[in-house]
């Protein structure tokens, strides 16, 4: 009986066709061709069984979980072990916050990394929630501006903060400011947005330093101002020479572009806290740089009338306490709750039909045992009675019917 296995390099080319090799082509027809697999030759078909938008996802997310890997391994190879362990797991570990009705809330350990995606994304939300609440207003105009300026082989901190410095004197220069004109009419600069953005160009292996302005300006945006705009620049920086100016739009789901009216996702161009980190994530002495030159650096400004929109921020160095975050901590505690010292991983956590986490049944267990072997949260406390002596008030008399400071209530109607 023959062997039902295939002996191995004896798979027979295809029945010949025409324009198809017949069997004895291979050295010079000196011996049979031979059908031949490699690995990494053939393509590697791919099924997905979903839409075609949670694909995308899919593989986008992927993407960013290789980055975020190689960053955490550049990390640790520049001593910086406790940033590379928070932004590892962020996301995964939850404070236990109690109230005193009994109530207890999962928030999320974050790493506020200039790495991580995910707190980038947290931090922008509010302030593109509070800027959709200012735009689109009636006869104004909204713009992208991108300010450059040359190159540099290093990155240290004073770059960063010289090109923030030298935005903020164009914001006060007489450009921004109000000026005339053709028609000796009233124009300015009502007020913007900012974010301090650096790439790594790996063929001239420089830093690309620059900023992105989103403004808003009156319905007409005349020629001369641009031309205005670039004399300024280049008196301020002294070789900053290269600006790009676009009308902001977003776009229907028919894929029409509408002018002045802009949306979550035009806005998201301008206030993101994303990282371009790809180029560099693997050279341990680049992002060691990079994280030197933009600490205690604000990446996003508001100015003019969007002043006072972004939110405070909390300087805390991201790596040294993996804590929740800072405005939910103040927002959780005016509510009354308080956070115990019990911290739950992601699997001790599930995940509920609207998105959010709520703890497992054997978590809150663990939670009666703590808050029953330790102090209580809240306590009684005693507080001064003031007390003021009562005042004796006095009849004066009858009010006049009329006086010099105030008419009569009833002259009208008498």
């Amino acid at each position: 009986m023959a062997c039902p296995l295939q002996p191995f390099g004896g798979k027979l080319p295809p029945v010949p066709r025409a324009g198809f090799a017949t069997g004895d082509e291979a050295e010079g027809g000196r011996a049979p061709a031979r059908y031949v697999h490699k690995i990494g030759t053939s393509s590697k078909a791919r099924a997905w069984s979903g839409l075609s938008v949670e694909g995308e996802d899919f593989e986008r997310r992927r993407r960013r979980d290789e980055v975020v890997s190689v960053v955490v391994a550049s990390l640790n190879r520049c001593a910086r072990q406790k940033q590379a362990k928070a932004l590892a797991t962020c996301g995964r570990y939850f404070d236990v916050w109690v109230h005193q009705n009994g109530d207890r809330k999962p928030v999320p350990c974050v790493c506020d990394s200039m790495f991580c995606p995910d707190c980038a994304n947290r931090r922008s939300r509010p302030l593109i929630k509070r800027l959709k609440g200012l735009v689109n207003r009636k006869d104004r105009s909204y713009w992208f501006l991108t300010l450059t300026v040359p190159n540099v082989e290093d990155l240290p901190h004073s770059a960063i903060s010289e090109i923030s410095e030298q935005f903020a004197e164009l914001c006060n220069s007489w450009v921004f400011k109000e000026v005339e004109d053709e028609n000796r009419q009233p124009f300015r600069i009502y007020g913007g947005v900012r974010s301090i953005e650096c790439v790594y160009e790996v063929d001239s292996k420089t830093w690309h330093p620059h900023i992105h302005v989103l403004f808003e300006a009156p319905k007409r945006l005349p020629r001369w101002w641009l031309v205005l705009l670039k004399q300024a620049w280049v008196e301020i920086t002294g070789d900053g020479r290269y600006l790009h100016l676009k009308r902001a739009y977003s776009v229907t789901k028919r894929g029409k572009k509408w002018y002045n009216r802009l949306n979550e996702k035009a806005l998201r161009e301008v206030c993101k806290y994303v990282t371009k980190c790809a180029e560099f994530a693997a050279e341990p002495l680049l992002v060691d740089e990079f994280l030197n030159a933009f600490r205690n650096v604000r990446r996003i400004q508001c100015f003019g009338s969007f002043y006072g929109v972004q939110a405070k921020e909390f300087e805390r160095e991201p790596g040294d306490e993996c804590q929740s975050d800072p405005e939910v901590r103040m927002r959780l505690c005016d509510e009354g709750y308080r956070r115990i010292g019990l911290r739950a991983a992601l699997s001790e956590t599930q995940m509920c039909a609207d998105g959010s986490r709520q703890f497992s049944f054997a978590f809150h267990h663990k939670i009666d045992e703590y808050l029953a072997s330790s102090d209580p949260l809240w306590e009684l406390t005693t507080a001064p009675v003031v007390s003021a002596e009562q005042k004796r008030i006095e009849f004066a008399g009858a009010m006049p019917e009329k006086s010099v400071r105030q008419s009569s209530l009833f002259e009208e109607a008498a």
